[in-house]
């Protein structure tokens, strides 16, 4: 059975497309545990289709990725969150 996701995890989630090609996800941290948090820039580059990009500023958490790097792109935003 699929966990539920927690109330934390119910907020403003945007995911839009890149001309490049590749994704952006936007999530909105407001009224969850990790508001006020800071996360710096961290850029992952392997070759011109597979890189990742993503920080928190203003509450926000704000990723870039490639065209094939979505799902690792949420799994980083999780492993995150879910920390201490």
């Amino acid at each position: 059975m699929a966990k539920k996701p927690t109330k934390d995890l119910m907020v403003g989630i945007d995911i839009g497309t890149l001309d490049n090609p590749g994704w952006t996800l936007k999530i909105d941290l407001m009224d969850t545990r990790k508001q006020g948090a800071a996360l710096p820039l961290t850029k992952i580059s392997r070759n011109e289709r597979d890189w990742i990009t993503y920080s928190v500023q203003d509450n926000r958490f704000d990723a870039a990725c490639g065209p094939e790097n979505l799902s690792e792109t949420v799994s980083l935003f999780l492993q995150w969150f879910e920390s201490d």
